[in-house]
């Protein structure tokens, strides 16, 4: 999958996890970490959202769907509220259904593979 840019503290960049960088807080909110400020991420797998230190970006994982560290916190008031995540998919339960686009994206990914 193809970066959408090469600078990660950019909107729209996307990460090797398929972990999309939403843009800074605004406004700004204080990182974790030493001068880091947090950024809005949206996990493109799960939907999850949360928050990561512009330092993170690059290598963040979901903490919903990949095991990725917890995020950190958007604020107190109104801002987590406005960029809350979904809620999570229920896979097991569903028993498939709703899962058609994701069957037809590998379907088409090993076809292209495998030169099928």
């Amino acid at each position: 999958m193809a970066r959408s840019s090469n600078r990660t503290t950019e909107r729209g960049f996307v990460n090797r996890n398929r972990q999309k960088n939403n843009g800074a807080t605004d406004p700004p909110l204080p990182g974790s970490d030493h001068n880091q400020i947090i950024y809005k991420m949206e996990c493109l797998v799960c939907g999850h959202r949360y928050g990561a230190n512009s330092s993170h970006i690059w290598q963040r994982k979901c903490p919903r769907c990949q095991r990725g560290a917890e995020g950190l916190a958007l604020g107190v008031t109104g801002a987590h509220e406005r960029y809350a995540s979904p809620p999570p998919p229920k896979r097991l339960d569903a028993l498939g259904a709703g899962c058609e686009a994701w069957e037809a994206e590998i379907n088409a990914r090993v076809a292209a593979l495998y030169g099928l």
